[in-house]
């Protein structure tokens, strides 16, 4: 009994490499490409509309990124299995993408040969994720993390405050109020943990942040 074709939604917001993605499936007669699209919204709705089988989608797409499309396959349940195409390894992303669930990541400099591989890996349950790309990216994570640790030791109880607000995005009025203190005094404290921890402004000890409330959950 010959096997129906795994359906496949393609998304990246380069007209050049879509293009190049559905050439590719086109004589496949494993694949049958549903629909592509040019931005994650578009992919979203499609994906919405009739779940396939899978969907390869570039990472780096701007307003919807390709972890924002795979968050809202994982939280609505829908039965789509997800495939990032990434141009860039970067490790906040790749961390980001197998803690979300990804079942496939393939480099865009790679062979076509290896994105069907991948796919065909894919449709029929297992993951593609390549321990070349994926374990140096999650140990250089971890060795970070454990960095931003030591740092924040040195910390007193009232700076660690400090820090998880600064992480929620507070500015240093509401700072001030949700610690009962005035806005110089918390401003004070932000020079003193700036001093040390090395770190020169507010997005730098946001980082720092995460990996405390990491360290929290």
């Amino acid at each position: 009994m010959t096997r129906e074709p795994s359906t496949v939604v393609l998304a990246d917001d380069q007209s050049l490499i879509l293009r190049g993605l559905e050439g590719l499936l086109a004589p496949e007669e494993d694949f049958r490409v549903v629909a592509s699209c040019v931005s994650g919204q578009s992919a979203i709705e499609a994906i919405r509309r009739e779940p396939p089988d899978v969907a390869v989608i570039d990472l780096n797409m701007p307003e919807i990124n390709g972890l924002a499309v795979l968050a809202a396959i994982v939280a609505e349940g829908l039965p789509t299995r997800t495939v990032l195409l990434t141009a860039s390894t970067s490790d906040h992303h790749i961390c980001e993408a197998v803690s979300a669930g990804v079942h496939g990541l393939v480099l865009k400099e790679g062979a076509c040969d290896t994105l069907l591989q991948c796919l065909r890996e894919v449709t029929v349950g297992r993951r593609w994720l390549p321990q070349e790309i994926v374990e140096p990216a999650v140990d250089r994570r971890a060795e970070r993390q454990q960095a931003g640790r030591l740092m924040l030791s040195e910390l007193t109880k009232r700076e660690l405050e400090v820090v998880q607000l600064v992480g929620a995005g507070l500015a240093n009025r509401a700072i001030a109020d949700t610690l009962g203190l005035s806005e110089g005094t918390v401003k004070v404290h932000l020079h003193r943990i700036y001093q040390k921890l090395g770190i020169e402004n507010r997005a730098s000890l946001a980082v720092l942040a995460a990996t405390y409330r990491a360290d929290k959950a």
